[in-house]
Formats: C-alpha cells, sequence, structure tokens
C-alpha cells in the first residue's frame, strides 16, 4: 500500500497483518518484501503520517528506523530511507 509523493519518495497509505498472524517471523517475511519491492521500483525513501494516540504504532515506527520529520497536535509525519531502513532492520533487498 504505497502512493508515490516525488521523485523517489513514497507514502506508506498502510501496512497491515490479521491479528492470528502478527508475529515476528510474519513482520519480517513482509517487511523484507516491502523493502524488495521498494529497491526493485527505485524507492530512496517511505514516508508515513500516525496520529499520536496510537502509541503502538509510533514506538512501531521508531523501532523501524523512522525519524519525525514533522508533527502537529495530531499526529506525526515519519519518513526514513531505504537503506536505513535495510540497515536498522538486518534484511538485505534481493
Amino acid at each position: 500500500m504505497l502512493q508515490p509523493r516525488e521523485a523517489g519518495q513514497w507514502f506508506v497509505t498502510g501496512f497491515n497483518t490479521h491479528p492470528e498472524h502478527r508475529s515476528a517471523p510474519v513482520f519480517r517475511a513482509l517487511f523484507r518484501q516491502l523493502l524488495e519491492i521498494a529497491s526493485r521500483r527505485g524507492i530512496t525513501s517511505l514516508q508515513s503520517n500516525v496520529y499520536k494516540t496510537n502509541r503502538l504504532s509510533m514506538a512501531f515506527h521508531a523501532r523501524l528506523g523512522f525519524q519525525v520529520t514533522r508533527e502537529n497536535a495530531k499526529g506525526v509525519e515519519f519518513t526514513a530511507t531505504v537503506p536505513e531502513l535495510l540497515a536498522k532492520s538486518g534484511l538485505v533487498a534481493q
């Protein structure tokens, strides 16, 4: 669920998994596929917005290596380069 924004930068509109499949191995496989798609398409950075009330997503983005690039009273914009995400995750795009 990615949408192009500008040269090389894409917006993550969502990253959802069924509650019964929310495990580290499933997440790693999905995230690896996301980064592989990004690498193949020449995507250099990903951006995402999160409501401040969504503490799990806020922590999840930080753990993945996203940095806060903007915020307001309701939400936070996170941005990360694909190389940063690959380095932080220990995954290698194929």
